[in-house]
């Protein structure tokens, strides 16, 4: 009987570490440097592409998350952030640093006529049977 009992204790201790190992959730909260809240920052398990979202109030709950997972956490204009998650137990704090986003460049060139490109465009998709649908096209004019 007390053998018994044992196996129980043992079994019941085993599924716990088990699930307390791959199952648990993390959660926390997210701003920026400047110390406003960030809203809606993607935040992704990397081993087992779960993700969640920060809300309103800068907090996020990620699950299914275990030791030694990598999380990635992006939001545009801010630098990518991956961290290791080596304490289940605390809630973490997540302090977002702005990065630089250089644009490529851009050449206007006089020589393109965007009306003319854009008429022939609207003209071609959509043909006009008379003047009077032809003038129901042009913004701000109303025929009555």
């Amino acid at each position: 009987m007390n053998v018994y009992k044992c196996l129980i204790y043992l079994s019941l201790f085993l599924s716990c570490s088990i699930n307390s190992g791959f199952s648990q959730s993390i959660s926390g909260t997210i701003k920026t440097s400047d110390g406003l809240p960030a809203v809606y920052v993607d935040i992704k398990n990397a081993s087992d592409k779960s993700h969640t979202h920060s809300d309103e109030s800068r907090y996020f709950t990620l699950t299914n998350v275990a030791l030694s997972d990598t999380i990635k956490v992006l939001f545009l204009g801010y630098e990518t952030q991956n961290l290791i998650i080596s304490d289940l137990s605390s809630s973490i704090e997540i302090i977002l640093k702005e990065k630089s986003i250089s644009l490529d460049e851009i050449i206007i060139a006089p020589q393109l006529d965007a009306l003319n490109i854009i008429s022939k465009i609207d003209i071609n998709t959509a043909p006009v049977n008379s003047a009077q649908e032809l003038l129901t096209r042009v913004p701000g004019l109303f025929i009555g």
